[in-house]
């Protein structure tokens, strides 16, 4: 199970703080990325606090991210073409036992149009 987890720490010759965010798996093993303080430090550290980040967590730190950062044109129409592409996932049997070809196009055609952005229809 993979968690993520932010962390203080504070470097032990320099004493300086050190701020991550960290991907790991069930044994600790992961990827991390430096928030704030020294980039390196050669003298060890002392973890300060941690906390492991819960989906509610993470949802609110998205949703400040995108106040401040908005995601692209692109990358919203990619992320509506992945959940259009979904939903005919999801309801692939009923579409394809569907023995009415306007059927099938209706459930194309709107999947196609929840694909594009606000602005295009």
């Amino acid at each position: 199970m993979q968690q993520l987890t932010i962390a203080a720490y504070r470097t032990h010759a320099e004493g300086r703080v050190q701020i991550t965010i960290s991907k790991t798996d069930e044994n600790g093993c992961g990827t991390g990325y430096r928030l704030a303080g020294p980039r390196h430090y050669n003298s060890g550290t002392t973890e300060l606090a941690s906390a492991v980040l819960t989906a509610a967590d993470a949802s609110e730190l998205r949703r400040m991210l995108d106040a401040v950062f908005p995601p692209s044109p692109t990358e919203l129409r990619s992320q509506a073409l992945t959940e259009a592409a979904g939903i005919l996932y999801a309801n692939r049997d009923q579409i394809n036992d569907s023995a009415d070809p306007a059927g099938q196009a209706a459930a194309l055609l709107y999947a196609a149009r929840a694909a594009r952005p606000s602005g295009d229809r």
